[in-house]
């Protein structure tokens, strides 16, 4: 086995995980909300949730794609991080699926939010009048709201959790024995 590289390692603190977590948001943003607007409008003119869970899992895929092939998200490569193990090297698949939990877990709530609005639909056509959106916005907003505040609070854990530990690892670093670390590292 492998030695472990930890104690020559330069790791992401707080600081510069926050300022990850802000460009991958700025850079991804347009791209996971803009096409769930889309497909959750899909999903609800054809009253099937499947465009939704399909897009969802897109999103899942290659956020596991940029961190098994080339180690990171586009805020980690903007500022030289990686996320590798405790040997330098990029996460396996199912390091990845154990990393992206919190997103896994929110994109499966928020598809079962939209399966409940979708079951409360009438069929006719005609449910998009101004009192038919407004019914809309109060069946989903009210779940969709709850998602969103459990996910921002597992989050603040997640980021609250590195400066209190030795190598700086959040919630889900510790879940897939991840660190985050600077390009320098070689790996694979």
């Amino acid at each position: 086995m492998s030695e472990s590289i930890l104690p020559k390692l330069h790791l992401a603190g707080i600081i510069q995980r926050i300022i990850i977590l802000i460009l991958d948001t700025l850079i991804l943003l347009p791209l996971t909300w803009g096409g769930s607007y889309f497909f959750q409008q899909m999903s609800i003119e054809r009253h099937t949730v499947i465009p939704f869970a399909f897009w969802q899992g897109c999103i899942i895929v290659l956020l596991m794609i940029l961190l098994v092939r080339w180690g990171g998200t586009p805020g980690c490569f903007i500022l030289k991080f990686r996320v590798i193990n405790e040997h330098g090297k990029y996460l396996s698949v199912s390091k990845a699926f154990l990393r992206l939990s919190d997103h896994i877990i929110t994109s499966g709530l928020a598809v079962i939010v939209l399966y409940m609005l979708i079951a409360n639909l009438p069929e006719s056509p005609l449910f998009l009048d101004a009192k038919g959106i407004n019914t809309l916005s109060e069946l989903y907003g009210g779940y969709w709201f709850t998602v969103k505040y459990l996910w921002s609070h597992f989050y603040l854990i997640n980021l609250l959790i590195i400066p209190f530990n030795q190598y700086s690892r959040s919630l889900t670093d510790f879940l897939a024995s991840s660190y985050v670390a600077s390009f320098n590292v070689k790996a694979r």
